[in-house]
């Protein structure tokens, strides 16, 4: 049997909050892999660098799970489907588990 999938337009400027987010919390990651691999590593610093990660994720995943629960389909349990970001389309897909 076929998974259902629904694909859901999203208003370009709540889609802006979603990738901002989400390129600062990779950036956040860039920045620690760059810090580990380095020789004399400060760990006062990288776990400042961490703790910034960690923020990041936690907005990046509110703003997400928002902006899914604020344009899934009626028919779609959050708890039963999958979702992922297009930005450059500027869609959710919605996809059952």
């Amino acid at each position: 049997m076929a998974k259902k999938v629904f694909t859901v337009h999203v208003p370009e400027e709540e889609l802006k909050v979603v990738e901002k987010a989400w390129y600062e919390y990779s950036g956040s990651r860039d920045i620690i892999a760059f810090i580990m691999q380095q020789k004399g590593v400060d760990w006062d610093v990288l776990q400042e660098y961490i703790n910034v990660a960690e923020a990041r994720f936690a907005k990046c995943e509110v703003a997400k799970d928002e902006i899914a629960t604020k344009y899934k389909p009626e028919e779609v349990d959050l708890s039963k489907y999958n979702y992922s970001f297009d930005f450059r389309e500027e869609t959710i897909k919605f996809e059952e588990a």
